[in-house]
């Protein structure tokens, strides 16, 4: 079987694993399934300045799985998948040649997305309907179970307006169903859209950190049989009233990553001369398409793209949770060519808008108003917010911290964004993205 598998992913790969080949920064990761058998999958990344060069990572480690879904680690060099079957589903850690370890195994229901939390656990939407916490250190698993109509296809964590995750629901039904909604840890659901005409098989969510609106992918839209009634596109923008602005079409939309660079990568297919699997490029502050790449190394035929990310898109992760004494660690990470020595600037903010643009073209997802912001990126709490300067190793790497005090109370229930910029003498080197953590 592992044989067959591996002369099947011959056809997709350029460059094998254990080629010698790695993914680098920028690089588009891909999971994929086999569309036929459902039986088998894979993990490939591409350059996208050389889509013809499709390499393949890692395949299944569980028999009979496919790959559904994958993000960067916290450390950002190692990647997280979820593996899932008709039986249940595992989480995995992948390091960038291709060698796997198992997270959690036998967990309860195909895991359809995941996102990590500032506390070390990923949030993963299991189907039919459950939240299902995991721990990344020690592979800890802790159950959110909800009731809700449809499936539960991917999670954005939002931390906003005192929703923190988006669950995106895979519906069919031809009258108005909750289509995305509001969760936290103890269970509770609000829902945040529900109607009958737009997004209709939600297959993906993101949260757009600019403007605060949710970003969504589903299979229905102008090339679906039949078509999405209303003329409703594949690609659409959900602002936080649930109004729908439509972005764009893209056949069987089935996944999305939003970019530093306020862009965002679409994974399906196009349809013309033939059906590829392919990756479309959007520019979100223009509302057009960038490129689209048709990546027939990638049989249409035998696989299709389950999930995508950008390697090296975890370049800063908060581990940890407020309270008395607590510490919080924030680990630094760049792949940047000019990142071995640069400079380095971290700041807290209570909201991540309204942000600022870099001389290179990324932006500064923190709220620069907020007097927390201004305090720690002047660095005028030092004993509190340790290591929030310095500079980055010749690794592209450095740590910070969080020190609470003794009397800190426990449990305030609020939200502190992390961002650092990493600069050389001439240049900004890199933006890194936002996370957090909660007091």
């Amino acid at each position: 079987m592992r044989l067959l598998l591996w002369m099947a992913l011959a056809l997709v790969a350029v460059n094998g694993a254990g080629s010698g080949a790695q993914p680098g920064d920028g690089f588009l990761l891909l999971t994929l399934l086999d569309n036929q058998s459902f039986n088998a999958g894979a993990i490939v990344y591409l350059d996208p300045h050389n889509p013809a060069a499709v390499s393949t990572l890692a395949t299944n480690v569980t028999p009979g799985a496919f790959h559904n879904f994958v993000r960067m680690a916290p450390g950002n060099v190692d990647m997280v998948a979820a593996e899932a079957s008709l039986t249940g589903a595992s989480l995995l850690r992948f390091d960038p040649a291709g060698g796997a370890a198992t997270i959690a195994a036998t967990l309860v229901g195909a895991t359809n997305g995941f996102e990590l939390d500032g506390d070390d656990t990923w949030i993963l939407a299991n189907e039919p309907t459950s939240l299902v916490g995991v721990r990344h250190g020690d592979g800890r698993l802790s159950s959110f179970l909800l009731s809700a109509p449809g499936t539960f296809n991917e999670v954005a964590i939002l931390r906003e307006g005192g929703v923190h995750y988006a669950v995106g629901v895979y519906t069919q039904s031809t009258v108005a169903a909750p289509k995305i909604l509001g969760a936290d840890r103890s269970g509770t659901i609000t829902t945040l859209l529900a109607t009958a005409t737009v997004l209709n098989r939600l297959s993906g969510i993101e949260v757009d950190p600019r403007t605060g609106d949710l970003l969504t992918t589903d299979f229905d839209g102008p090339s679906s049989v039949p078509p999405e009634p209303g003329g409703g596109v594949e690609f659409n923008r959900v602002h936080p009233g649930g109004a729908v602005t439509p972005l764009c079409a893209f056949a069987a939309a089935n996944a999305l990553k939003v970019a530093q660079d306020n862009t965002a990568w679409v994974a399906g297919f196009v349809t013309s001369p033939t059906v590829e699997n392919a990756v479309l490029h959007y520019d979100l502050a223009h509302g057009a398409v960038i490129t689209i790449l048709a990546l027939p190394a990638i049989p249409s035929s035998r696989w299709s793209i389950s999930s995508l990310e950008l390697y090296g898109s975890q370049a800063l992760t908060a581990r940890g949770q407020g309270g008395p004494g607590a510490v919080i660690a924030i680990d630094l990470k760049s792949h940047r060519k000019n990142a071995a020595g640069a400079f380095y600037r971290v700041a807290l903010s209570f909201g991540r808008r309204p942000g600022l643009q870099l001389a290179n073209g990324e932006w500064l997802h923190l709220h620069l108003s907020n007097d927390l912001f201004v305090v720690t990126v002047l660095n005028r709490v030092p004993g509190i917010c340790q290591g929030f300067a310095g500079v980055l190793d010749a690794g592209g790497a450095a740590q910070a911290s969080v020190h609470l005090p003794a009397s800190f109370p426990r449990h305030l229930g609020l939200t502190v964004f992390a961002a650092a910029v990493f600069l050389s003498a001439t240049e900004v080197v890199q933006v890194t993205n936002t996370h957090w953590f909660e007091l």
